[in-house]
């Protein structure tokens, strides 16, 4: 009996999909230590010199627990686990919504850490989305489905933001919660995480579309019958509970720097502006090119130039990495948009389409495979669409077990992954 055929065989058993779902997700969060853990304990320049210092030294872990949590601190990191000790003390600090970084300091009393603190929240947080997703899909599919899915999820190459110091984690588990809580028809209390959500990021109030389709479909609405009926369908007001979560913040940055906005103006600071789709993805087009033609002048490739911290490692990760992962994106939403509900497709077709209207200058699809951590119905329709190509299901799972060992390292050393 071949691997594949016997892995089948187990995955068959009642409590055998559960079992590997969680198994997914602990092996993605271990291979995303074990290659940060090799390429810190490799490094030879201290962490509070050199690129490192960049960020705020102080946060840093010192002592036995260093090696574990500080490569887990960069980039949005500082930012977030700054706010968290410092609060908004700096003009680029609104970008970053307050949920997370508040829920840090809440945790840091109790670790004496906020990078502790920060990467705790992020490892228990992305747990309970797994949990929640892989109910989610067993309600709807079936247990081996959902089992799949979360494996897609827990082991594709950004997943290793789901075990440092982002908001992604706290970010996936609110709007799926809010959405699985709307499937239960606990409607008030879904609007109230949606506001949570909205506190979390700048997206979050978009999770009112995929609400109302789900309120859609509790009805039995169609796109030819809407039938609103009193007093039972006043119950759609509460989605104004969603946006509240924003207005809070705002109210905050108006009293806080004169600008109730400023988490839109400060984008200005990582060259984002707008733009629509279509210029997005002509230049994003045109920069993939620019880097597959550099990837043939230095074939065969060296490791110094393509591994992690590498210039090359750089140019895959800014642009070639998210061209492919917008290309993939598009292919599953097309092939399983009529196996998914119409709200997961809505939310994904929301999560997809903001960066496209917010490039930044230079590289089209900066941090595009990071936001499409939050996409999770794509990760459903990979398990769907490979329900019966257990080749290409494995080689997936390969590929992205690699890419992700590979990033993990690249973000330990402080370079740009995502």
């Amino acid at each position: 009996m071949s691997e594949a055929a016997a892995t089948a065989r187990r995955l068959s058993r009642p409590a055998a999909p559960a079992l590997w779902a969680a198994a997914a997700f602990v092996l993605g969060r271990l291979i995303t230590f074990a290659a940060g853990f090799a390429a810190w304990a490799g490094n030879t320049i201290p962490p509070t010199t050199g690129r490192w210092a960049t960020g705020d030294h102080s946060i840093l872990i010192h002592g036995m627990f260093a090696r574990l949590f500080d490569p887990w601190v960069a980039w949005d990191g500082f930012w977030y686990t700054s706010i968290a000790k410092l609060g908004y003390l700096k003009p680029q600090s609104p970008a970053f919504f307050p949920a997370y970084p508040y829920m840090i300091r809440g945790v840091a009393v109790i670790t004496g850490s906020t990078v502790m603190a920060a990467v705790i929240i992020s490892v228990v947080c992305a747990g309970l989305a797994m949990v929640l997703f892989y109910r989610m899909v067993a309600a709807r599919y079936d247990a081996r489905t959902a089992a799949w899915a979360v494996a897609f999820l827990s082991l594709c190459p950004t997943s290793l933001f789901f075990g440092v110091a982002y908001g992604e984690s706290l970010f996936l588990l609110l709007i799926l919660g809010s959405l699985a809580l709307a499937e239960r028809g606990m409607w008030v209390a879904a609007c109230a995480v949606g506001a949570l959500a909205a506190l979390t990021r700048n997206t979050g109030g978009l999770v009112c579309l995929p609400l109302l389709f789900l309120y859609a479909e509790r009805r039995h609405w169609t796109w030819r019958r809407v039938r609103l009926e009193w007093p039972s369908d006043a119950r759609l007001a509460w989605l104004v509970l969603v946006p509240t979560g924003l207005l809070l913040y705002m109210a905050f940055l108006w009293s806080r720097f004169g600008d109730a906005l400023a988490f839109v103006a400060v984008q200005r600071a990582w060259a984002r502006s707008f733009a629509l789709p279509p210029v997005t993805l002509w230049h994003a087009t045109q920069q993939a090119g620019h880097a597959l033609r550099m990837t043939a002048t230095h074939w065969p490739l060296a490791w110094s130039w393509v591994g992690p911290g590498g210039d090359g490692q750089w140019m895959y990760a800014m642009v070639l990495l998210p061209f492919v992962a917008l290309v993939a994106a598009i292919i599953v939403l097309v092939l399983a948009w009529r196996r998914i509900p119409a709200a997961y497709n809505v939310w994904t077709l929301a999560v997809v389409a903001v960066p496209l209207f917010s490039p930044m200058r230079g590289i089209a699809l900066f941090s595009f495979p990071r936001f499409l951590l939050m996409a999770f119905p794509l990760f459903l329709g990979a398990a769907l669409l490979t329900a019966h190509r257990p080749v290409l299901r494995w080689t997936l799972i390969v590929v992205s077990v690699v890419l992700l060992a590979w990033l993990s390292a690249s973000f330990a050393l402080f370079s740009w992954v995502s």
